[in-house]
């Protein structure tokens, strides 16, 4: 289970971009009860707009183990849960 907490980063042309200012990853324990976690294992968790999924790391190339990837409109940004690093990539419109 994954929680992403998202503010405006700023409003253009009336419309708000989000920004993702923390994310927090929990499992299930033996009683069912959600509990944080920083290990996910060989495990990459993508969340996008559409469906957030889960995929083993060692299966793709391109896919860090223990990290959260966010595709979005506006931003792009990876992970690392156990160090709690991230790499953001946060597209703005160019002003022509």
């Amino acid at each position: 289970m994954v929680k992403q907490y998202k503010k405006t980063a700023e409003i253009l042309d009336g419309i708000a971009r989000m920004k993702t200012e923390a994310i927090m990853v929990f499992k299930l324990d033996d009683e069912g009860n959600a509990v944080y976690t920083q290990d996910i294992g060989d495990l990459c968790i993508i969340l996008t707009k559409s469906e957030p999924f889960c995929v083993p790391a060692s299966s793709f190339p391109d896919v860090g183990p223990n990290h959260v990837k966010i595709l979005d409109v506006h931003e792009t940004a990876v992970v690392n849960l156990a160090e709690q690093t991230w790499n953001c990539y946060y597209d703005k419109k160019k002003e022509e």
